[in-house]
């Protein structure tokens, strides 16, 4: 099996849905689905005579995985097991530095040791690396309503709201298997190289983000494949399982995952299902409905005998070619009664790179770049992402002195946030400029001098664009550090709370 890296940087909001449902609230995914990412390369090369679009799209011989967001250390990511729960009123599963404690309990290999303890419910955290530290994918909830055309006016009962999955940054893989043509595979992975491209809802008007493809390279998969008689599987992407007739399987055997005789254990294992029907852009309509186990669900089988997992590298049941069907065996993560990390890629990376510092000719057999330099990338943006984030806290603070508590409403400061993220498309010079106008000087300015609310921290708030700042240095970095400010006191005021 074959496999390539590609790291995404989102410099727009985006919006995937979870269902089809068009009542009831809108729920979106957390991360860029591997369908969204197979679409974007099928437009592009479906219909050349020299692909063959059943094996590339169809056959499952190459998969489309999904791309889930980076952690603050650089790590990749994977869906946060079902099974972990923390204490549910003291809580404390997760530290200040965005890490899991020896308060998260794994409930598949501790069902009945709860007793007299507190009671227990699930982490609520979407992602985490494998160094056991939460991936923030920021999500926001944002109404919008029809509007009749002509009268410049709502539509009467057509309040409408989309589950946004913020801009931050996305690692994903393509695989492959040996008899898939290098030709056409080259085909496929030119279409992410250095590539911009727009996937998403709305991705023409609105929203879609904007995602800067880059292929990486150095990264292993860091799972094992050993025999095992009670193999424990953690899902990190829907399981698409069908039996022999074709119909969804919710109740998973050994046999379905070609483990062979056996039985699955319910007290050591959590599951949890989904369905959806996938819009198909190409042909106008919706697909068939899709029957899952989602992601982070736990399966713990006993079998007749020792049974070798090797084959589920390539994934198990349908739809493997949108990123469906990705297993793990016997995770570390799901092993005990605690998590476990395991061993970081970054470290790996850090250390293969090391010795070429010297001697910048050396490189990775069989790439042409050298590791060194996407490890001193990968540095300068967490470098980058920490700076942000202080100049955030920073501003906040100074905005929150200067209102006197007085701090402009919640859909306020979504509006200065959309705005900002909106500017970053641009130059930095030209995002400033106009972030300034939209913020300031425009006829409808969000902070506008005629704004009541705005009155108290207006100036301050103008001085943060015009002066010095003491963490970041760039322009970029500056536009950064005001969406993530606004993001912050939109949050507090939300609450009743205002950072100090």
């Amino acid at each position: 099996m074959n496999q390539a890296s590609f790291l995404m940087s989102a410099a727009r909001s985006a919006v995937f849905s979870q269902t089809a449902a068009t009542t009831g609230g809108h729920s979106g995914l957390g991360h860029v689905p591997g369908s969204a990412l197979l679409g974007y390369a099928a437009g592009r090369l479906y219909t050349r005579d020299d692909i063959d679009a059943f094996l590339i799209f169809h056959s499952g011989k190459v998969r489309f995985l999904n791309a889930c967001p980076v952690s603050p250390s650089g790590q990749p990511s994977i869906p946060v097991p079902l099974s972990f729960a923390e204490p549910k009123r003291s809580r404390g599963g997760v530290d200040e530095a965005g890490r899991l404690t020896d308060r998260v309990v794994n409930t598949t290999q501790a069902p009945d040791d709860t007793g007299s303890r507190e009671q227990l419910e699930p982490l609520s955290a979407g992602y985490i690396s494998r160094d056991l530290q939460i991936a923030d994918n920021r999500r926001e909830y944002r109404m919008k309503t029809a509007i009749i055309a002509g009268d410049r006016r709502a539509e009467d009962a057509q309040l409408f709201g989309y589950d946004i999955l913020s801009a931050g940054r996305y690692l994903w893989q393509i695989e492959w298997d040996d008899d898939v043509p290098p030709d056409q595979m080259e085909a496929v992975l030119n279409c992410f190289t250095d590539h911009d491209i727009r996937l998403g809802r709305s991705a023409a008007s609105e929203f879609g983000g904007a995602y800067s493809s880059q292929k990486i390279t150095g990264l292993t998969d860091s799972r094992s494949w050993n025999p095992s008689k009670s193999p424990v599987i953690l899902c990190l992407s829907d399981v698409a399982l069908e039996d022999g007739r074709g119909a969804p399987a919710m109740s998973p055997t050994p046999d379905l995952f070609g483990l062979g005789p056996g039985r699955l254990v319910p007290e050591h294992s959590v599951i949890r299902t989904r369905r959806w029907s996938p819009w198909n852009r190409a042909v106008g309509r919706r697909e068939g409905e899709r029957t899952v186990i989602m992601a982070g669900s736990v399966l713990t089988f006993s079998l007749e005998s020792d049974a070798d997992p090797s084959h589920l590298c390539a994934g198990v049941g349908a739809f493997r070619q949108e990123g469906l069907g990705q297993v793990w065996v016997d995770s570390p993560l799901v092993a005990g009664r605690k998590p476990e990390a395991v061993a970081s890629q970054a470290s790996r990376l850090e250390a293969k790179q090391r010795p070429a510092l010297s001697r910048p000719s050396v490189g990775v057999a069989g790439h042409g770049s050298p590791v060194v330099s996407t490890a001193q990338a990968q540095m300068h943006r967490l470098e980058s992402e920490a700076a942000i984030e202080a100049q955030a806290e920073d501003w906040a603070g100074q905005l929150r002195r200067a209102a006197g508590g007085k701090m402009p409403r919640p859909a306020q400061w979504s509006r200065v946030a959309a705005a900002a993220a909106s500017a970053r498309v641009l130059s930095p010079d030209d995002g400033l400029a106009r972030l300034k106008k939209e913020l300031f000087t425009a006829d409808n300015a969000i902070c506008h001098e005629t704004d009541e609310s705005w009155k108290a921290c207006r100036k301050a708030f103008m001085n943060l664009l015009d002066h010095d700042a003491r963490h970041v240095k760039t322009g970029e970095e500056r536009l950064a550090a005001i969406e993530s400010m606004a993001r912050k006191l939109r949050s507090k005021a939300a609450s009743g709370k205002v950072p100090s």
